[in-house]
């Protein structure tokens, strides 16, 4: 993506040309150019959990999976309300645990 971008900046493409010479999409180009969308922009929604946090669940899960304990999404996110509520990070987009959808 960033080398399309310059290619276009530097005049060195059309951004059609640049679109199919990279394989990346005419419409996402467009809107990182315009400045609709950061440069870096990750698709999706934004994380919920802090990198630490993240890293500690991982190890959590494969500790608890190594032993043969299985246990279900709905779990792991008990487990990660749970350590947000012990740490006080305050709301990082997790819904509250009404809303979660246990399947």
């Amino acid at each position: 993506m960033a080398a399309a971008i310059d290619a276009v900046r530097n005049k060195q493409m059309s951004q059609r040309a640049a679109c199919k010479a990279f394989e990346v999409p005419r419409c996402t180009l467009q809107m990182r150019l315009l400045g609709k969308t950061e440069l870096r922009a990750k698709p999706g929604r934004p994380s919920a959990l802090s990198a630490e946090q993240e890293e500690k669940l991982v190890d959590y899960t494969r500790n608890q999976a190594s032993m043969g304990i299985g246990f279900g999404r709905f779990f792991v996110w008990m487990c990660a309300l749970h350590d947000r509520e012990l740490h006080g990070d305050g709301d990082h987009g997790i819904p509250a645990v009404t809303a979660v959808n246990p399947r």
